[in-house]
């Protein structure tokens, strides 16, 4: 009787020793599992991750140059007259009593995804202030360039990448008068932006003729400024949603308007910010002389 009792309890002990550890090799093995599966889904969101910054890289990489070869390609392929200007370019008279010439600022790193080109004009021949004048061009012109090299390159927080591009053309240029276009492009990892800045000279004189000093707009010239502009470039989508008189307001405001002479007449128009689209938009006045302000 107490022989029975014994092997029954023993028999009970060895029961519940196996019922342990098949308990602990199913946890063991279920861990294991769980672990398996959150290395393989770890790996698929870092590749994932990696796939996403790596193409988030490329949209602001090539995005700029895009952006801006579209819109030029735009405005080259739209129905132009040939009385219209349809691309800024130079028109340098060579028999003048002055002369021009271009100077290039290039930097290329590409271990720093850096890169920088520009030229502008530099005037010789003896113009009335023709050193101020030059200086002023040359500072508009390496602004952003300046601003980079000055301000950006040796700071903590400088951009992995950064792109700049400006061409500068002398649309025109007489006896009197002479015409400067800035155009640039400039991009880094987080942003990018485009500028168009033109430059008018007295060079008989020798002084900078303000833009607000050559033309009298008001909100009449503006209406007529978009029935030229939709008669030159087609539709211009930000054009149809403005009124004439914040159409007004980028013609006659500094810091947006584009006025400058060339073989045509006089281009005029303005660089814009809407929402988050940039660009600009000018139309040609061969008949420009009866805006002009008197100066």
């Amino acid at each position: 009787m107490n022989k029975n009792e014994d092997s029954e309890k023993s028999h009970k002990k060895h029961h519940e020793k196996w019922k342990i550890i098949m308990f602990f090799v199913f946890f063991i093995a279920f861990s294991i599992v769980i672990l398996i599966l959150a290395y393989q889904a770890s790996q698929n969101m870092a590749l994932l991750a990696e796939q996403y910054f790596k193409n988030e890289q490329e949209i602001k990489t090539v995005e700029p140059v895009e952006i801006i070869q579209e819109a030029k390609e735009e405005r080259i392929e739209s129905n132009l007259d040939e009385n219209y200007y349809t691309t800024f370019q130079n028109d340098i008279e060579t028999d003048l009593y002055y002369q021009i010439d271009f100077e290039t600022k290039e930097r290329n790193l590409p271990e720093e995804n850096l890169e920088m080109f520009g030229t502008y004009p530099v005037i010789s021949g003896g113009i009335k202030n023709q050193d101020d004048i030059n200086a002023y061009i040359e500072d508009l012109a390496l602004y952003v360039w300046d601003y980079y090299t000055n301000e950006i390159e040796e700071s903590e927080d400088k951009p992995l990448d950064w792109y700049w591009q400006m061409n500068s053309y002398v649309t025109y240029t007489s006896e009197s008068v002479m015409s400067v276009v800035i155009e640039e492009t400039w991009a880094s990892e987080e942003s990018w932006y485009m500028n168009i800045t033109s430059i008018n000279i007295d060079v008989e004189n020798g002084f900078i003729l303000e833009n607000d000093q050559i033309l009298h707009i008001d909100e009449e010239f503006a209406k007529d400024f978009i029935a030229r502009s939709n008669a030159q470039n087609g539709s211009v989508e930000v054009l149809e949603y403005m009124s004439p008189y914040e159409v007004y307001d980028f013609l006659s405001d500094s810091n947006s308007n584009i006025i400058f002479y060339t073989p045509l007449g006089m281009e005029v128009g303005f660089i814009y910010v809407v929402d988050d689209t940039m660009g600009y938009v000018t139309a040609t006045y061969q008949d420009y002389e009866k805006y002009l302000k008197n100066f």
